[in-house]
């Protein structure tokens, strides 16, 4: 089923609602999770962030929405704005598993022999998921930018050909 330009910057907006809806949704389940702050500790910062890549799934979901609705309605503008958040995106995710595998470490030393060995297992799961993430998200990022100004097939008013006559 072909959909007419006009369905598809309706479906555009809607996939793209759904998407932040879905973000601001576990964006908030993550604040709630992780408020009030405490960046000192290195128990809550090793929690943070594994409560944040336990959220990759859904903003994976949400990203996907977002994608769509820029494969829909293309913009060049929308496009490379999401590109950018993509790209900041993957540098905050490899910052912070940069100080997890650090923080995961020092968790390490810092409990029971008995603990230790679900403690690798939830570090080894952090660092896989939130590796994968990084990864994707920076390729989409890169993807996004080099996104072309139109889709192939449409043509801009100086590349028609108008044929006709002209009255003598």
């Amino acid at each position: 089923m072909a959909l007419r330009s006009t369905e598809q910057r309706w479906l555009a907006a809607a996939l793209t609602v759904a998407g932040f809806t879905i973000i601001l949704d576990q964006v908030s389940i993550l604040a709630s999770g992780v408020l009030p702050l405490n960046t000192g500790m290195v128990q809550w910062r090793f929690g943070a962030v594994g409560l944040a890549i336990g959220r990759a799934t859904p903003l994976l979901i949400a990203d996907a929405l977002l994608l769509a609705g820029v494969a829909l309605a293309p913009n060049r503008w929308w496009s490379r704005a999401l590109g950018a958040i993509h790209l900041l995106v993957a540098g905050l995710l490899l910052g912070a598993l940069a100080v997890f595998v650090l923080d995961a470490a020092e968790m390490r030393r810092l409990v029971a022999l008995e603990r230790q060995q679900a403690l690798l297992v939830s570090a080894v799961r952090v660092i896989g998921v939130g590796g994968l993430a990084a990864m994707l998200t920076a390729w989409l990022g890169v993807r996004l930018f080099r996104l072309p100004a139109r889709p192939p097939g449409r043509r801009t008013s100086e590349e028609v050909l108008m044929v006709g006559s002209q009255a003598p």
